[in-house]
């Protein structure tokens, strides 16, 4: 999906962006994964949906596999073949959308 040249470049801009400016921002985000959080994740009450692509380098699948197990009412999909970038959003709303019909968020 991400060799579609319309895709492609709405992918490219959205990964330039966040260095437009310089970097500190983005430093200022990966201090802000890195460090404490100022809570455990077992805390959060709320119901949670993970979607992670399997092939991810960024955010490595074990992670994700741990926080999703931390996180006591997650439902977590791990897509094959998928990186870093989902292109799931239509399940992802639908999901959504579901939990607010149900009252769930």
């Amino acid at each position: 999906m991400a060799s579609e040249p319309s895709i492609r470049r709405r992918l490219d801009d959205t990964l330039a962006e966040p260095y437009r400016q310089g970097v500190g921002g983005v430093g200022d985000d990966v201090l802000a994964v890195a460090r404490p959080w100022g809570f455990e994740p077992a805390e959060i009450t709320a119901t949670v949906g993970l979607w992670q692509g399997k092939a991810d380098v960024s955010g490595l699948p074990a992670l994700g596999r741990e926080l999703a197990a931390a996180l006591p009412r997650c439902t977590a999909r791990y897509l094959p073949g998928e990186g870093h970038f989902l292109v799931h959003w239509r399940e992802i709303l639908a999901t959504l959308a579901e939990a607010l019909r149900e009252g769930g968020a």
